[in-house]
């Protein structure tokens, strides 16, 4: 953490008492000030805030302007000085404050020769009994000194009025002349000149007359033209409609009118229809209707095969409508596996199987396991001795085992080979009983969709592996003696070596890894967060070397402590030192140590005080008023952890070791 602080020097230039003079006796109101302001050894150049103070009078200027450090001021602009602080028996003094920081020293406020000249003719005036009200007269007005005899006259000029009453003069503003001052160019309209102030041409950019071309296509509808004066459309066409006379068709203009006549043409040479082969209805001389006869479609008028089934209605069609005749079932044979048949009346057919299927009639691989029902089969069914009743008993498969379902023993499932379950293979007691079951693998243990269940609601279940020399490799279990608690255990050569367990006693987990010689190494606390090791390390790549690392250890001691470190600026020998919302809010300042070390050789020697949690003052020694830098680091002990052992019993370290707890595999 770094902070600094800004330091302000400032040189009075020039102290001026500017005012006028109405009468002797009056005491200026308005001092002008200037001076010069330096920010940490440089000139200012922008705006500060400063506050000016004399006596008990306070008046603050919010934005200065100061240029290469130059700036002035009229004190008095915003609030008058009063007479009382410049009392005969009173030094005045004016103190100056910068952005919130104190200058120092204060600057003595004196009189001006003028100023002595003045009290010496107000005493003179007094003297002699001249009126308060005496005028000594302007000097000057916008740096206009008038004539010889300092005559200065004020005249109206523009639409200004000048007026004097008594000793005032007043200057008024006469209202000018209203209405349009100024015309400029619009669309469609040229000015000259443009714009137009007083007097101009004003014309537009179509001449005097409006052609068809200077009207916008499509901007004249019908609703513009009077229902009276133009035909808008005829038969919905538009624009330009022609009457062409067609066959027979005569088209004559009539003033307004346009007479359409028909001419010529005629009727045909049929004067009447009659009717006959199954219509009637004729004859017809003018109009009427023609209809098919009641019985008019006959065999002779109907085309072969021109009548479906979907135009016969259901139903109407008999025995006697059918040109042939339903004959008999002359013989009736009997085929494979069945007897009986005949050759007339009710005839029968059997199985030559019988009310039973024999094995003889079953060909090979012809019934499947969806074909037997469930629950038929029973041990008395099969054929061979390793299963003596349903789901009791040892499973031992010298090869390859290959379930597509289920196996189950309540003992041992053990395959010399493969195990391959496309199902389950489930090893164990069912939950009503008591067993202790395993699934010995020899070889590879393969489940396809299936699961591989180990253990039981009422046992703990284990998966090891072991090596050529039978010594425990790995062991994934739960605890024999908490079987809700599981495990994970690595062994080189039988010997421990990892640890991954939750212990049942604290219900936190645990991580040791052990040494050669069965000492944990590092270990991993659930319960309190902690790490444990001999050393911890940071390694990074070699920048200058890619063969070489560079490995640190962590800094380490007899506490939990958390550290911050920085530079600031001591100015007029004090400087506040604030520390980061992090820093503060994890260490307790009770248990917190300050090393200063100043960066000057003039240095009176430093102290750090008003020490909290949130930072620290630091102040130069037999009250110095050195301006220069500091460097700060602040060690604490982290919140809580105030009392840190440093010294434990070793068992709490390296906790316990669960291998006691472990379930052991049983290769029986």
């Amino acid at each position: 953490m770094y902070n600094s602080l800004k330091s302000f020097i400032f040189v009075s230039l020039l102290l001026v008492i500017g005012f006028t003079i109405v009468n002797a006796q009056e005491i200026p109101s308005k001092i002008t000030f200037q001076g010069k302001l330096s920010e940490n050894g440089e000139l200012v150049t922008g705006t500060k805030s400063m506050t000016f103070t004399i006596g008990e009078w306070v008046e603050e200027h919010g934005e200065v302007a100061v240029n290469s450090g130059i700036y002035s001021v009229i004190l008095g602009s915003v609030l008058p000085i009063p007479l009382s602080q410049f009392s005969e028996n009173n030094i005045a003094t004016l103190h100056i404050a910068v952005e919130g920081i104190d200058l120092s020293p204060d600057i003595e406020i004196v009189s001006s020769p003028y100023a002595f000249k003045a009290e010496e003719a107000a005493n003179a005036l007094m003297l002699a009994g001249l009126e308060h009200d005496l005028f000594l007269g302007i000097e000057s007005i916008n740096n206009q000194s008038g004539d010889v005899d300092r005559n200065l006259s004020i005249i109206g000029g523009s639409n200004v009025s000048v007026e004097s009453n008594d000793n005032a003069i007043i200057i008024s503003a006469v209202p000018g002349p209203t209405g349009v001052t100024s015309i400029s160019e619009g669309e469609g309209i040229i000015l000259d000149p443009n714009p137009i102030t007083s007097t101009g041409t004003i014309r537009s950019t179509l001449g005097t007359d409006i052609s068809s071309a200077e009207i916008q296509d499509q901007t004249i509808s019908s609703s513009d033209i009077a229902n009276d004066q133009i035909v808008r459309s005829l038969n919905g066409i538009k624009d330009q409609v022609h009457l062409t006379e067609g066959e027979n068709i005569s088209i004559v203009e009539n003033g307004q009118n346009i007479m359409i006549s028909a001419s010529g043409g005629g009727g045909g040479t049929v004067t009447q229809i009659n009717t006959s082969g199954g219509l009637t209805g004729g004859p017809i001389t003018t109009s009427g209707t023609i209809s098919i006869e009641n019985s008019g479609v006959t065999e002779s008028r109907l085309a072969n095969n021109s009548v479906t089934s979907a135009k016969i209605q259901d139903g109407t069609i008999q025995s006697s409508d059918i040109g042939f005749a339903f004959g008999d079932i002359t013989a009736v044979n009997a085929g494979t596996g069945l007897s009986g048949g005949g050759t007339t009346g009710d005839v029968s057919l059997s199985s030559t199987l019988g009310t039973s299927i024999s094995n003889t009639e079953i060909d090979d691989n012809a019934v499947n396991s969806s074909k037997i029902q469930d629950g038929t089969i029973t041990t008395s069914d099969l054929n061979f001795t390793p299963v003596t009743s349903p789901h009791v008993g040892s499973l031992t498969v010298t090869g390859l085992l290959d379930c597509q379902n289920t196996v189950s023993a309540w003992q041992h499932v053990v395959a010399g080979e493969d195990m391959q379950a496309g199902g389950s293979i489930k090893a164990g007691s069912p939950a009503t009983s008591a067993g202790d079951g395993d699934i010995i693998a020899e070889n590879d243990l393969v489940a396809g969709d299936g699961d591989v269940i180990i253990g039981t609601s009422s046992d703990a279940g284990a998966i090891g592996m072991t090596g050529s020399n039978n010594n425990s490799l790995l062991t994934l279990a739960a605890l024999s003696s908490n079987p809700n608690n599981g495990g994970l255990w690595l062994r080189e050569n039988g010997s421990n070596r990892v640890y991954l367990y939750s212990d049942p006693d604290d219900g936190h987990g645990y991580l040791s890894l052990k040494d050669e010689d069965g000492n944990s190494s590092i270990w991993l606390n659930a319960s309190d967060g902690s790490i444990n090791g001999s050393i911890k390390n940071f390694v990074i790549d070699h920048p200058n070397n890619p063969n070489e690392v560079i490995v640190y250890a962590s800094i380490e001691g007899p506490e939990a402590a958390a550290y911050t470190r920085g530079t600031i600026i001591l100015s007029s020998g004090e400087a506040k030192v604030q520390f980061e919302e992090h820093f503060s809010l994890v260490i307790n300042p009770d248990h917190m140590t300050i090393q200063l070390t100043p960066r000057s050789a003039s240095s009176k020697g430093l102290a750090a005080v008003a020490r909290s949690k949130n930072g620290f003052t630091i102040k130069e020694l037999f009250d110095g008023e050195g301006n220069y830098e500091v460097d700060f680091l602040v060690q604490a002990v982290r919140e809580g952890y105030e009392d840190y052992q440093v010294t434990r019993v070793k068992s709490n370290i390296d906790h316990k070791n669960p291998t006691s707890t472990i379930k052991t595999l049983s290769t029986n």
